[in-house]
């Protein structure tokens, strides 16, 4: 009686939330908890100056809670990470820890690319006219000797 009390409070619970309670819930995510959440774009101003730079800022970027993307524009001096309840503010105190200087540029929601729309089609008649021998074929040169 116990176990079913436990199963049921905790089905009851799984739907309170949306999410499975399993150890496996990495792997599975409902429909519900994909609908809810909306994947996030954070770009954040770094010091790069070297390849160690670079290399301790994917590490720590690729390190936080959520993160399922990270990129770097050497150019910019720049680190975009991509993912899902990502805490910008945690993860810029992290990054300024390792690297020495970092702040926040944007936080903004994850744009989807705009689908290509179907090419209509060209719809159009071809007609022949018919054109006489004498006007259309080609007419001999006289013989000069």
């Amino acid at each position: 009686m116990e176990k079913e009390n436990a199963s049921l409070t905790r089905k009851i619970y799984t739907a309170k939330l949306g999410k499975e309670l399993h150890s496996d819930s990495r792997k599975s995510q409902t429909i519900t908890q994909k609908r809810l959440r909306v994947g996030q774009k954070i770009v954040i101003k770094v010091q790069l100056t070297s390849q160690n730079c670079r290399t301790k800022a994917l590490k720590t970027a690729a390190e936080a809670k959520g993160v399922s993307n990270v990129s770097i524009d050497v150019e910019k001096a720049v680190v975009e990470v991509i993912g899902i309840g990502v805490d910008a503010v945690s993860l810029a105190q992290s990054l300024e820890k390792q690297l020495g200087f970092a702040s926040i540029v944007s936080v903004g929601e994850v744009k989807k690319p705009e689908e290509p729309k179907p090419a209509i089609p060209i719809e159009w008649t071809s007609s022949y006219i018919h054109c006489p021998r004498k006007l259309c074929a080609p007419q001999k040169a006289p013989f000069d000797p």
